[in-house]
């Protein structure tokens, strides 16, 4: 059985927990003999298995605000099984719609297992805000967009080669069910 705190300082670029708490704005706190610090998640991992953790220190939380009205959260993953399996790509996305449920106010797009390690698809969450959402979500090269953006900054992934097209698939997806979550809230 893992925990969500070993599988945060494992830091595997293909963990699913990371990608989730990255689109969550998450913080986490460790302890040692120096005291308790608090970083922001995406400061965390640097590399495969290497973490911000000094010597003697252990991660005791992880913590995220609560959601804003009209958000909603999605995760998907890609992988050879559907259970106990690593993931091939994954993909967190939070995601806040205006009250008319028509206009992002703002958008949190995360990736795991296309990289060195879980990233935020920044570029994409900026085309994203303040876009119209009425037909069934934004133009599909815009939420195709964040599944490149490794390959394009020339970030291998974690085998052999980047996995663009695995993302490409999930980020509409889990974008779609965020916006179909608020609606059905309302």
């Amino acid at each position: 059985m893992a925990t969500v705190g070993g599988n945060i300082v494992n830091a595997s670029p293909a963990a699913d927990v990371v990608p989730v708490l990255l689109a969550l704005d998450a913080t986490v706190t460790c302890v040692g003999l120096q005291g308790e610090r608090s970083l922001l998640i995406e400061e965390f991992a640097s590399a495969p298995g290497v973490t911000a953790r000094r010597p003697g220190e252990l991660l005791t939380c992880a913590s995220f605000p609560g959601p804003s009205p009209h958000s909603a959260t999605a995760f998907l993953k890609a992988g050879r099984r559907r259970a106990m399996e690593i993931s091939l790509v994954c993909v967190a996305v939070r995601l806040t719609l205006d009250t008319s449920r028509e206009r992002c106010l703002d958008a949190r797009i995360a990736l795991g297992a296309v990289a060195p390690t879980t990233l935020r698809a920044l570029a994409a969450e900026r085309s994203l805000q303040g876009g119209r959402s009425a037909t069934r979500f934004w133009p599909r090269p815009v939420a195709r967009r964040p599944a490149r953006m490794p390959a394009d900054h020339g970030r291998p992934g974690v085998g052999a080669s980047p996995r663009p097209a695995g993302g490409d698939a999930l980020v509409p997806r889990a974008l779609a069910r965020c916006r179909e979550r608020i609606q059905r809230a309302a």
